[in-house]
């Protein structure tokens, strides 16, 4: 029973705090999109330098 009303709890968590997290979502992919000038900065400094870019950093920037 108790593990019910822990998924019961947390499913209208998310009903009720779904605008919440959608505007923490936001705020989050505005902070990223931030961050792309610098990144992209970054990454052709270490191809200058004759340095590859680590893959995480290249694959994210491909995808902004």
């Amino acid at each position: 029973m108790n593990i019910f009303l822990e998924s019961v709890t947390r499913q209208l968590g998310y009903l009720f705090k779904g605008r919440e997290k959608v505007e923490e979502l936001r705020n989050e992919n505005e902070q990223l999109k931030v961050r792309i000038p610098d990144l992209e900065a970054n990454i052709e400094a270490a191809e200058r330098s004759g340095k590859a870019a680590m893959r995480q950093a290249q694959q994210w920037f491909n995808r902004a």
